[in-house]
């Protein structure tokens, strides 16, 4: 039924189109904490591996790691990317009908 609200298990529209505010939000939150969270986590990690190391070398472990952090991001990126269709449906769609409108308004009155 059109009219009738949605019961509190139902998924909302936002769940089926994939676009949920409330996860969207909780996402962000997520990816914020972990961007803010990451330069002290390096920091930590280096100074705790110049326990048993040298400095530098614990700089470059700490490096390779984000190294390898960043490879799975760009991999994983790329293959979301390769997956999406880069097309306009509704937009092509629309602009296949444009020449159709312009044709009834040159023969009709103004």
């Amino acid at each position: 039924m059109a009219g009738r609200a949605p019961a509190p298990g139902d998924a909302h529209p936002g769940h089926a189109r994939g676009r949920c505010p409330a996860h969207t939000h909780r996402s962000l939150r997520a990816d914020l904490l972990a961007a803010r969270s990451g330069p002290y986590l390096s920091v930590a990690l280096w100074a705790s591996l110049t326990n048993v190391m040298d400095g530098s070398w614990a700089g470059l472990i700490v490096a390779g790691v984000w190294a390898v952090i960043a490879a799975v991001g760009y991999a994983i990126g790329r293959s979301n990317l390769r997956r999406t269709n880069p097309t306009p449906e509704r937009t092509v769609d629309t602009l296949e009908q444009v020449p159709d409108a312009l044709k009834s308004r040159r023969g009709g009155p103004p």
